[in-house]
């Protein structure tokens, strides 16, 4: 009777070892920070074309044109390793997760889309913090900012952002024209 007991146990002790962990490594939005603001503009004494002003003094109109709802994308989102694979869920009642290839490189996480490698954030398995970066603009003294959510990419600066937009360039934009982006961490652990 007792090698009974002890061969069950073994044998279940075997059992459990073997089972592997089907679900991979999930991690969960953390937290986020916001770095500074951007803003370019063509001012009437620069030939130059769009020009940086310092931000800290029109925050607060900032913050209306981009509200802080336009880049909480990923508060509910929990990303899942798969093998070399990773399923983003953003855990949103209209939206499905995406699952695609995916590889780490000089401590950054590259999603394949369309056969091409993008950069999609830093860190491992474990915990990533994606740079995610939200372009405004107007031209031509409008009224109105159009707003656009761009690809994560590692860096951004004012010829990036100019390229994301009808601009193409900071030079081509002209008087009355604008230029805003932030970038939004998001770390999942």
């Amino acid at each position: 009777m007792l090698k009974h007991k002890i061969f069950i146990f073994f044998f279940v002790l075997v059992l459990l070892s073997s089972c592997g962990d089907d679900e991979g490594d999930i991690i969960r939005y953390s937290a986020s920070t916001i770095e500074p603001f951007k803003v370019y503009v063509k001012s009437t004494d620069s030939e130059q074309g769009g020009v940086e002003l310092d931000e800290s003094s029109i925050t607060s109109r900032i913050r209306k044109i981009i509200p802080e709802s336009t880049y909480e994308y990923y508060v509910n989102t929990t990303i899942t390793f798969l093998e070399d694979n990773i399923i983003i869920d953003p855990q949103a009642s209209l939206a499905l997760p995406e699952k695609s290839p995916c590889k780490f490189e000089g401590g950054s996480l590259y999603i394949s889309k369309a056969s091409q490698w993008q950069y999609f954030g830093d860190g491992d398995q474990r915990m990533i913090t994606i740079r995610q970066h939200y372009i405004a603009h107007k031209q031509n003294g409008s009224e109105k900012f159009q707003i656009k959510q761009v690809p994560p990419q590692k860096d951004m600066n004012g010829e990036v952002a100019a390229g994301q937009s009808p601009f193409g360039e900071l030079k081509n934009m002209v008087e009355g024209d604008t230029l805003i982006w932030c970038t939004r961490n998001s770390v999942f652990r």
